[in-house]
């Protein structure tokens, strides 16, 4: 009876005492002094030392494995016009395929904001503004933009007005294709769309004329 007795507290030992629930943890949690600090990220102060702004957009990579920023690089590079001073470099975990383009000039980021979409590879570049009260694992990249074109749509709608109504049964206008008094000509009606990249793309649209 005795052995059983210190074996029945041998197992009690190993139950709950072991594994606490970890909200009563953080509730008898103690901070010191110093843990207890404060630093205030959105100081005026730190606003006016910040570093002076840069020309940079952050990517993501549409590739089920790893790809170095090296390879991003070697491809990209001749691809958008060899731009000085292109930098690539990872942010985030690795196998996110997250980095952040630094470029020399604003005039070279626009070009490649504006070229897209770009391929590495077999896979979608997407591309974002950079913005410095971002962190790497909560910029959400979920829409690619592209240039679409609708063919032989009526005279009366090749311009911006009507035609964005058009566009965006499609999805959402970024730009259009129109000249200064925002009239198109040729045989289409084109646009720059930013489309969400988990649904399909729409492959025609209806219209009703009376």
């Amino acid at each position: 009876m005795s052995g059983s007795g210190s074996g029945g507290k041998a197992l009690e030992g190993k139950g709950e005492g072991l594994n606490p629930n970890v909200e009563d943890m953080f509730r008898k949690l103690q901070l010191t002094a110093e843990e207890e600090a404060v630093l205030d990220l959105s100081s005026e102060d730190e606003e006016e030392t910040m570093a002076p702004a840069m020309w940079a957009l952050v990517e993501k990579i549409l590739s089920p494995v790893p790809i170095h920023a090296e390879t991003i690089r070697s491809a990209m590079r001749p691809a958008w016009g060899n731009p000085v001073g292109l930098k690539i470099k990872t942010v985030g975990e690795k196998g996110d395929n997250t980095f952040m383009v630094e470029f020399g000039s604003a005039r070279d980021m626009d070009r490649v904001l504006s070229g897209a979409p770009w391929m590495v590879k077999k896979y979608a570049v997407l591309l974002q503004e950079y913005d410095a009260t971002l962190s790497a694992s909560s910029i959400v990249f979920d829409r690619i933009e592209m240039w679409v074109r609708i063919l032989d749509l009526l005279l009366g709608w090749m311009n911006r007005e009507k035609g964005a109504r058009v566009m965006d049964m499609i999805c959402k206008v970024v730009s259009m294709d129109v000249d200064s008094d925002g009239k198109a000509s040729g045989a289409f009606l084109r646009a720059r769309v930013s489309i969400e990249i988990d649904r399909p793309i729409r492959r025609g649209i209806f219209l009703r004329l009376k």
